[in-house]
This record gives C-alpha cells, sequence and structure tokens, in this order.
C-alpha cells in the first residue's frame, strides 16, 4: 500500500457508517479485517452505484467483506451526491478519469482483504453470490481468476466464461441462452472472466502488477490480467453457482462520455494479439514471465528528503525516462524520495512504467500535489514544467526547475507567475538547443536569468551488439501522439510508399506508446491507414525485449520530429534532445534525422549519420545508404555507437551530480548566512 495513504488516509477517502441500507448481517462488514476487498468503479453513475451497493449489502453474507467504491473523476455534482450517500464503505475521490485498469489499481492499494472483487457498478448481486466464489481457492489450489454466471436483466445468460479465438476476440460462452441449461451449471476452467466480477488473490494481482496501463482507457485489460495471473501456473474458473446481474456496457456505451471508447477496441486488440500470440493460437503460455518487482515504499532512515513532482501523465517516453533517472541519482546521493503528482497514481503503475523503461529504483513515496504543499518542506524539490514559468510553487530548501521546452503560453499569464521562477536556485534543462530558448524568452519578458544547467538525458546505451550482426531495415521509435513536437511517423510512412515505389528491397518498423485520448488514437489510426500494403509494422507499447530486439536487427533509423518547421517560429515543434537517437546510434544502426533541434546537434551530419529537411532528402539519402558498400556501413556505425557513449547514464549521472554538489554548497552558504544574522540580531 501507499505508504502516505496508509498513514494519512483521511487525506484521501472517508469511510462512512452505517445507514438504513446497511447489511442485514452487520457482522459480516469488516473495515478492519476484511477476507474480500470488493472494489467498484464509478464514473458520473451515483444512483447506479448506490443501486449496486444496496445489493452488496443485502445479499453478502458468511464472508467478512469491505467494499471500496473509486469515484474515477465524476463530475462535481455527481461525486457529491454519491460522496453524501451514507453506508459501510471506503470512498476515494480521484480529481481526474483514471481509466478503468489505474483506477481499479488505485482502488486495490487501498484494500486489506486477502482477496480482491472487481466489480463493476452495473452488476446487482444475488443472495450467496460470494462464498461460492471464495470457495474455489480452497478445493482448487491453482485457482488464478473466478467468476460468476452474468444473467441479462432479462433473465438470459450473458456469459458462462469466455473463451478467446486466435484473433483474440471474445466469445461468451452461452450467450443469450436459458442459464438453466446443464452445460452451463458445470463449473470449467476458460480463458478468462469479466472484470464485471472476477475474484483474485490479492498477491497473485500483485505479483503481476495489476491492470496494464497499455490498454488505457479500456478494453482487453482484464482478459490480459487473467492470461498475465495464467502465466503465475494458475488457472481461470468460471463459477455456475454465484450469480449476479450485469447490465453490461452501462457506462462505456454512455454517449456522453469524450473518450470515444469506442474506437479504443481495434487498437488494443492489436497489443493484445501481440503480447498472447502463442496462448491465442495453442492454449499454452510461451514461458515468458510478466512478473516484475513491485516499487516498495521510501526508505524511512533517509537522511535527505527529496520531492520530484511531474504534473503530466506517467507513460513510458523520455520525459519519464529523465524523471526516474534523476530520482536513481538522488537515491545515490542519499535521498529518500517522493513522486508528487497531480491526482493519484497508483504504485503498481510506476512499478510497470519503471519496468518497460529498464529502469530501477530502491522505494518511493507517491502523494498528491495537493498533499505536498500541505506537508512539511523537503530538502531538495524537483519540478517537472513545459513553459517559462514553473508549475509549482517552490517547495525545498533547494530547488530545480526542470524546462524540458519553454512551449508558448499566454503572455500574461506567464508576467503573472513569472515571480514564481524567482524562487528556483537554478533551472535544468536537456539540450543547448533548449537552453537557447530559454533564454529568448527571458529577454523577451525582461526577466533575470537565473542559472541554467545543460544536463543531457541519460539513454539506454544498447550493449553487446555484435559488430559483425547482419542489419537491415530502417526503425523509427517514438510516441504516436498530435501535438507540438509530434514524432511525424506519417512523413515516414509517406517516405517507405516513396521508397517503394522506387522498387527499395527494404522495410519500416515503427514503435512507440499510445497516449490514450482520442485524437491520438485517431492519429494512429490515420497512420496504419496510409501503411497498408506497405512493408510497414507497428509495434505499439512494445516491451524491452521487443525494442531491443528491434534495435539490434535494424540498419537506418529515421525521426522525423521537427519535419518541415520554421524553427524561428516554432521551436517547440522539434525534437527538445532526442533520447531514441542515441539509443539507436549505441546500437549500431545509422540514424538520418531532421536538420533542426536537439538531433542535429547529437549526429554528425555525414560522419556518424545524416540531416535532412524534406520527405524527399530523406528518401534520397535511405536509397543512398541501401547502396552503400559493407565498409562505409561499418565506418558510419562505428562512428554513431562511439558518439552514443557521451550520453551514457554514466555522463548523465555525473553532470546532474556536479549540478547537485553545487547547489548543495549554495544552500549550506545560505543557511550559514542566516544564521549568523540571527545570532547577530539576538545580541
Amino acid at each position: 500500500m501507499n505508504a502516505l495513504c496508509a498513514a494519512d488516509s483521511a487525506l484521501i477517502f472517508s469511510e462512512t457508517e452505517m445507514s438504513d441500507d446497511s447489511p442485514q448481517n452487520a457482522s459480516d462488514y469488516s473495515s478492519d479485517a476484511p477476507l474480500v476487498s470488493i472494489i467498484i468503479l464509478n464514473l458520473n453513475k451515483p444512483d447506479m452505484t448506490i443501486d449496486c451497493l444496496k445489493s452488496i449489502w443485502k445479499n453478502t453474507t458468511g464472508i467478512p467483506y469491505e467494499v471500496i467504491v473509486v469515484d474515477n473523476g465524476s463530475s462535481p455534482e455527481n461525486q457529491k451526491r454519491l460522496a453524501a450517500y451514507e453506508g459501510p464503505h471506503k470512498f476515494i475521490p480521484l480529481a481526474i478519469n483514471r481509466f478503468f485498469g489505474e483506477g481499479n489499481n488505485i482502488g486495490a492499494e487501498f484494500a486489506k482483504g486477502t482477496y480482491l472483487l472487481f466489480l463493476n457498478n452495473d452488476v446487482i448481486v444475488t443472495p450467496d453470490w460470494l462464498p461460492p466464489l471464495v470457495d474455489v481457492f480452497d478445493t482448487h489450489p491453482d485457482a488464478g481468476c473466478v467468476g460468476p454466471k452474468f444473467i441479462y436483466p432479462s433473465g438470459e445468460l450473458q456469459e458462462a466464461g469466455v473463451l478467446l479465438d486466435p484473433e483474440g476476440f471474445s466469445v461468451q460462452i452461452g450467450k443469450f441462452q436459458s442459464p438453466d441449461q446443464p452445460r452451463f451449471n458445470r463449473m470449467r476452467v476458460v480463458d478468462y472472466v469479466s472484470a464485471a466480477t472476477v475474484l483474485m488473490r490479492k498477491a497473485d494481482f500483485y505479483a503481476v502488477l495489476g491492470f496494464d496501463f497499455r490498454y488505457e482507457p479500456a478494453y482487453y485489460e482484464d482478459c490480459d490480467l487473467c492470461l498475465k495471473i495464467g502465466t503465475l501456473g494458475k488457472k481461470t474458473y468460471y463459477v455456475p453457482r454465484s450469480e449476479v446481474i450485469h447490465h453490461e456496457n452501462a457506462t462505456t456505451a454512455d454517449k456522453s462520455l469524450k473518450d470515444k471508447l469506442n474506437n479504443i477496441v481495434e487498437v488494443n486488440q492489436a497489443k493484445f494479439i501481440d503480447r498472447w500470440h502463442n496462448f491465442l493460437t495453442t492454449g499454452v503460455h510461451d514461458g515468458k514471465s510478466y512478473i516484475a518487482p513491485l516499487l516498495p515504499a521510501r526508505v524511512a532512515s533517509a537522511r535527505k528528503t527529496a520531492g520530484i513532482y511531474t504534473p503530466y501523465n506517467i507513460i513510458p517516453g523520455g520525459g519519464e525516462r529523465y524523471l526516474f533517472s534523476i530520482m536513481k541519482v538522488l537515491a545515490a546521493q542519499g535521498y529518500g524520495l517522493t513522486l508528487i503528482v497531480p491526482e493519484l497514481y497508483s504504485r503498481l503503475r510506476i512499478s510497470l512504467v519503471l519496468d518497460q523503461l529498464d529502469l530501477d529504483l530502491d522505494g518511493i513515496d507517491i502523494i498528491t500535489h495537493t498533499q505536498a504543499e500541505a506537508g512539511a518542506q523537503f530538502d531538495l524539490f524537483y519540478c517537472l514544467g513545459n513553459s517559462l514559468v514553473p508549475t509549482s510553487r517552490a517547495m525545498g530548501h533547494i530547488n530545480l526547475f526542470c524546462c524540458q521546452f519553454p512551449f508558448k503560453t499566454n503572455e500574461d499569464h506567464t508576467r503573472q507567475h513569472l515571480s514564481l521562477l524567482k524562487d528556483y536556485d537554478a533551472v535544468i534543462c536537456y539540450s543547448g538547443f533548449v537552453e537557447q530558448e530559454i533564454r529568448k524568452q527571458l529577454r523577451h519578458f525582461e526577466a533575470p536569468e537565473p542559472a541554467i544547467h545543460v544536463v543531457a538525458p541519460p539513454v539506454g546505451i544498447v550493449a553487446e551488439v555484435d559488430p559483425q550482426m547482419a542489419k537491415s531495415g530502417i526503425l523509427g521509435i517514438g510516441r504516436f501522439f498530435i501535438g507540438d513536437h509530434c514524432k511525424r511517423q506519417d512523413e515516414m510512412v509517406k517516405a517507405m510508399k516513396a521508397l517503394s515505389e522506387l522498387g527499395a528491397d527494404t522495410s519500416l518498423d515503427l514503435v512507440g506508446s499510445l497516449h490514450p485520448e482520442p485524437i491520438h488514437r485517431d492519429y494512429l489510426a490515420n497512420c496504419r491507414q496510409m501503411a497498408r500494403d506497405l512493408p510497414v509494422s507497428f509495434h505499439i507499447d512494445a516491451p524491452v525485449s521487443v525494442l531491443s530486439g528491434l534495435l539490434q536487427r535494424a540498419s537506418i533509423y529515421w525521426h522525423g520530429a521537427g519535419l518541415g518547421v520554421d524553427v524561428k517560429k516554432w521551436p517547440e515543434h522539434c525534437e527538445h534532445f532526442g533520447i531514441s537517437v542515441v539509443e539507436a546510434m549505441s546500437a549500431r544502426v545509422i540514424p538520418v534525422v531532421v536538420n533542426n533541434g536537439g538531433p542535429s546537434t547529437i549526429v554528425e551530419d555525414g560522419i556518424s549519420g545524416f540531416h535532412y529537411g524534406s520527405r524527399e532528402e530523406l528518401v534520397q539519402i535511405t536509397r543512398a545508404l541501401l547502396s552503400y558498400s559493407e565498409d562505409k556501413l561499418t565506418e558510419l556505425r562505428d562512428n554513431a555507437q562511439a558518439r552514443a557513449q557521451l550520453y551514457s547514464f554514466a555522463a548523465f549521472e555525473a553532470r546532474f551530480a556536479d549540478v547537485l554538489v553545487s547547489m548543495e554548497k549554495k544552500a549550506s552558504q545560505r543557511f550559514e548566512t542566516s544564521s549568523a544574522h540571527a545570532s547577530v540580531s539576538t545580541r
């Protein structure tokens, strides 16, 4: 459990008392020692959730249980209505929608039970529904997940467990048939059961790090979870003696939802097939483990404290690699770490992100920005931002502002809040390109210039690359999103089409995480559509093992951020640094990058790679590379690999440690000066 949640839970959730709708047998409800923790998400459906709660309190007997309701970013009026409802349950209000998987992960971290039961708020439970589910774990030691018989409100059978076909489609057993048929009333092993009602051991849930953020905002995370637990050697059981009434898709079918969940199915299906192809075609797990270490709580004995604030969504990417690498260096310098976020994230999620980034930390606490502002001052406070103005007031004895890039904002807002920057001891930035833009904006606003330190991001240098390995194909790495520094996978696909039309014998692999908002999913869908009938493969949220294999095999690396940008007018549309460029270079992949922004300072044109200024030039350079002799290619690969070593984690650690030492020295001098003044004033 999140250490702060355990200690200061009153700051986060309320626990209501008994009401007229309380359990018929009040002794069954146990907030202190439940056997089962029932977790329910709510999003703007307070009346539906209340009906679900009433059915639980009325029909749950014989098992000590607790109920945890996570309000997943409802409107203020809907959240207020649900919060005011009395009855035995923990209520956890979130200010934003953390989506289905992460909302449940957060609820799980407040759970005290041996078992976790995830229950949709559009479910009505029936008498004696819970004991048969729990009993399976006593009678079948190999049980991993168990689920009930789902019945439509009409009385028809909705689901007697689910099977998966080779294309990843779900086949709900017995759908629309009579639930009384004998074949639907035998317990059996199935591929998965819907997370509308699913029970599992908390230990198993934690062992596979819960619901996976890769499927945000929704769909496929429940079958993925059952299959992950299957890799532990556990089975999923359908239990017909337990029955629930399920309205099915009452929330996700809501037309008022802005998430447009209907267009996520195809995206997540592709991810699911990519991960579980072997199981879907053979019914046997391929031996891959989905067990990753759970990030522990902060070491309480640390002599110094550091608060690290990011106002942005945490998904694997260059910014997150930088952020967690900063934390790794701070930990090595003796700081106890607290990750500060606008709204709660689960420790499960952060552990998954670290695993995908191939990073590790000894322990952190996770708190909200509101909690941080109400707490004690940190020895060091590190704030991440995307404008000239910090995204938080300074909260430390030493204060560092990492400006990823000074994106343009409303001038009045910037002038009004620029005073926040005065309380920071220094500004950290990724590259000389970013530093130049920071200084330009400071001059524009006639603001005093703070100390600015360029600390290039650390890159996961690909080790043990065989220089004799045969390399072929083109690789592009970067998030799929529409925004200021879009990675321009669309232009890469167009370049690939031009190459194919010229008869080039090559292929393109595009790797990256996907932002959950619909505009970014639409961008990916457009790229896929353009790539139809072309030798282009997409790898969405690929694990480290897949990315490593692609880097080992690729011959040429394409980077498209900043293509066609007028740098003087729109510098924010350029790549700020280019972590993936260096990563590719370390794997002896020859980079071809846009001739602006950070990558143009990393790659020496014609020596360790090439610069280009248009799609046509990208095609021209690539065609030439495809015809180079092995000796020439080897020379370029050697130069690229050597250049990449300048951006290793060791180089990053040494640079940031130097900045840290200088900041600590200044802080010590300030303390000595203030102490001397205080001594004089008391004489």
